[in-house]
């Protein structure tokens, strides 16, 4: 009997997998377990319906991700924050600072994705990391007083 396996299955295989397996099991464990679907020209044609859309959604998505690399990569972000003596800044700059003000700039990046390399404290230059989907991007900071 040839079954659709929704779940991964240990010496069967994993999820979306085509297989053959004898009638009996079918019947009396996968069946009744929810494990499987039998295997009909529709449900074929579901499934790779499925996969389709989920190769285009990974397209899309990918090309949208190397769109905003580019992007983050260009831009030179004026980070405002506000200054006690001696050129030192009142805490540091954090990644969620950081996305605050890429989110009014136009990008929307989430705190999670931002790495500091090590903490910024003083005013000047610094660099942050932003992980993207299979890329990192280097995000340039300007940290200026605050107006």
């Amino acid at each position: 009997m040839k079954v659709i396996l929704l779940r991964g299955i240990k010496k069967l295989g994993v999820a979306g997998e085509v297989k053959d397996v004898a009638d009996g099991y079918a019947r009396n464990f996968l069946l009744p377990n929810s494990l499987v679907k039998i295997a009909t020209a529709r449900t074929l044609a579901e499934i790779e319906m499925r996969a389709r859309t989920k190769e285009i959604r990974k397209s899309k998505n990918k090309k949208e991700q190397n769109k905003l690399a580019h992007g983050l990569q260009e831009i030179n972000l004026e980070v405002p924050m506000k200054m006690g003596e001696k050129n030192k800044l009142y805490g540091s700059v954090t990644s969620q600072i950081i996305s605050q003000t890429l989110q009014s700039s136009g990008y929307k990046i989430p705190d999670k994705q931002i790495i500091i390399p090590k903490p910024i404290k003083r005013l000047g230059e610094h660099s942050a990391n932003i992980k993207l989907s299979g890329k990192d991007v280097v995000l340039n900071l300007n940290v200026v007083a605050m107006k």
